[in-house]
């Protein structure tokens, strides 16, 4: 694993990990207090985020490359779920 695989990673999981608690918070505040409509909301949330942060980094990166943007959204989605 290299330094930039790590930094990736990082910021991957603070991202999916900020992102999918937001929206859990909004809709617990709204008044949902079913899980499984939250559990949906959230995992949906991880998936769209997994796909967002992986193309942008690969299309962010000058290099294209696609081992950085697998790490990245990897990272992410993991970041989502825990």
């Amino acid at each position: 694993m290299t330094q930039d695989d790590t930094r990736e990673a990082v910021f991957g999981m603070l991202d999916g990990t900020t992102s999918c608690l937001g929206v859990v918070v909004g809709l617990v505040i709204a008044g949902t207090r079913s899980g499984p409509h939250i559990l949906a909301a959230a995992l949906g949330l991880g998936i769209a985020a997994t796909c967002g942060m992986g193309a942008g980094e690969y299309l962010s990166d000058t290099t294209r490359s696609l081992r950085l943007a697998a790490v990245m959204g990897a990272a992410t989605f993991l970041g989502s779920v825990l």
